[in-house]
């Protein structure tokens, strides 16, 4: 595995990670908020933001795996 494709990837996750940090943070915002429909479909729309993160976070995770994985055959 090259070091700076892995460094390049760790630097991805980390700022997905902060990212994700600041979408749970915009939740917890919203949640003191009232019940008016639009207030519910940005909540909607911050949920499926977080979700999309978290999987892509998961993705590149796994692809740095196999990358070190690769490096030690």
């Amino acid at each position: 595995m090259d070091n700076s494709s892995a460094k390049l990837l760790m630097d991805r996750i980390e700022s997905a990670e902060a990212q994700l940090f600041q979408i749970e943070n915009q939740t917890i915002g919203h949640e003191h908020q009232s019940g008016d429909i639009s207030v519910k479909v940005n909540q909607a729309e911050i949920n499926q933001s977080a979700i999309r993160l978290r999987l892509q976070i998961a993705r590149m995770r796994v692809m740095l795996v196999k990358m070190k994985l690769a490096e030690g055959k």
